[in-house]
């Protein structure tokens, strides 16, 4: 029976709203690259949404992305051929984006970090109270212990991808009901189809700040997020805030600079344009990032998940103020 192995975090249904009259999208790195390619040839990762088993290699959880996407598509395209936000529609709409931020390849390295570390640190804790003693020396360790395996680095545990997947439902579940409650949703219009979509495309800030290690909060007084639904629409959700749509390139600018903040490696849009690749080669030393962090103390250690806009690691980077800093509010863009 076959199984899909290659799994895309953006659906390519939803990159198919931003081709060119060629049927193909242009890519830009943040490595400085450029190039043509259709809607299902990036934004994937094979077996993204599948894990080990005795039996094999399960898949069946892409099925059910599949099927929530058949469900939940039908409102975006419709909220595109509108231009209207419809109130039957936000519960599809914003499941689809809660879909969006958890099917992550970032969140899916976090969750698993995290994870390991958890392991980790129990393992060592279990190890100093002489849980492992009974067991006798480990095989080809040379009299070392299990802590002295783990802080060498000669042995690390391997944590299966039915963590992340595990997650992902109540991960889901949350997440939509901050964007179906918290925030009140409408358009962002280009009538010059400018609008940009990345590899992470949903962008959550509260412009101008930076919350350093603790991560960026989904929600609260001033947070604003924006999806890129089409060439010529954003959808974006101002916490608790009203707002009426309305065309602005200039808002498009900051909706697409916070689309290269956020992504990983590339963005598409429909057109090439000299504007593009130094957008992404701005912000090459950064990206949307779930970082798992441990602080050891004598007890044991503080096991932490955030997702933010992080730095990578590199000296130049270290030097750089982070791009959240420079985010503008968008009804100011109006």
């Amino acid at each position: 029976m076959y199984k899909p192995r290659r799994h895309h975090f953006v659906q390519a249904e939803h990159i198919r709203q931003f081709v060119d009259s060629n049927g193909t999208v242009t890519v830009y790195s943040k490595e400085g690259r450029s190039f043509d390619v259709s809607p299902e040839a990036i934004f994937w990762q094979r077996d993204l949404n599948s894990y080990d088993t005795p039996d094999g290699l399960n898949t069946e959880f892409e099925n059910f992305i599949t099927e929530v996407e058949n469900q939940t598509f039908p409102a975006l395209a419709k909220t595109i051929d509108s231009e209207i936000v419809a109130a039957e529609a936000l519960n599809a709409l914003t499941a689809y984006l809660a879909l969006s931020r958890i099917r992550s390849p970032s969140l899916q390295a976090g969750v698993i970090a995290h994870h390991q570390q958890l392991v980790r640190t129990s393992a060592i804790m279990m190890d100093q109270r002489g849980a492992f003693d009974e067991l006798g020396p480990l095989p080809d360790a040379e009299n070392r212990s299990l802590t002295e395996l783990l802080d060498s680095g000669a042995l690390e545990f391997q944590i299966n991808n039915a963590v992340y997947l595990d997650k992902i439902f109540q991960m889901t579940k949350q997440t939509h009901s901050i964007l179906l409650n918290g925030f009140r949703w409408n358009l962002v219009k280009s009538p010059l189809g400018r609008v940009i979509i990345s590899d992470h495309p949903l962008t959550f800030v509260h412009p101008g700040r930076h919350f350093g290690l603790y991560g960026i909060p989904p929600g609260g007084d001033d947070c604003e997020m924006a999806f890129p639904l089409s060439k010529h629409l954003y959808l974006v959700g101002l916490w608790e805030r009203e707002f009426e749509s309305f065309e602005s390139e200039e808002a498009v600018n900051e909706l697409n600079t916070r689309q290269a903040i956020f992504a990983s490696r590339h963005f598409a849009t429909s057109f090439e344009s000299t504007e593009w690749l130094p957008l992404a080669l701005q912000f090459r030393n950064f990206s949307f990032r779930t970082k798992a962090d441990t602080l050891e103390h004598p007890a044991g250690a503080i096991h932490s998940i955030t997702g933010g806009v992080f730095p990578i690691e590199s000296a130049e980077a270290a030097e750089e103020e982070n791009p959240l800093l420079g985010t503008k509010p968008i009804i100011a863009q109006k």
